[in-house]
C-alpha cells in the first residue's frame, strides 16, 4: 500500500476543543494558590488565546467562568475583543 502524501503545512484546528481548554485552564487556575503553577496556567491560557485569534474563527468570548481574573488575562485577549466589539 502506498503512503498518502499530505502537505506538512496543513494544521487542523478544533475551535470547540480550544474553547473548552480555556475553561479547563480557568478551573485549574482557581484550584491552586501556587504562584508558579498559576504562571504556568497563564502561559498556557495565553497560548490558546493566541491560537484562537490566529484561527480567525473565534466569534464568541468565553463566559466569565472560563476566564482568568482580569489582571491575569492575556493582553491579546483584551485587544482582540475590543477590536471585535468595535466592528473590526
Amino acid at each position: 500500500m502506498e503512503a498518502i502524501n499530505r502537505p506538512s503545512s496543513v494544521v487542523f484546528f478544533d475551535l470547540t476543543l480550544a474553547q473548552e481548554t480555556l475553561g479547563l485552564l480557568a478551573m485549574q487556575y482557581r484550584g491552586t494558590r501556587e504562584p508558579v503553577e498559576r504562571s504556568r496556567i497563564c502561559f498556557e491560557y495565553a497560548t490558546v488565546v493566541n491560537q484562537l485569534i490566529a484561527s480567525k474563527m473565534w466569534n464568541e468570548a468565553p463566559p466569565l467562568e472560563d476566564q482568568l481574573p482580569v489582571e491575569d488575562m492575556p493582553d491579546a485577549f483584551w485587544e482582540y475583543w475590543s477590536k471585535k466589539s468595535s466592528g473590526y
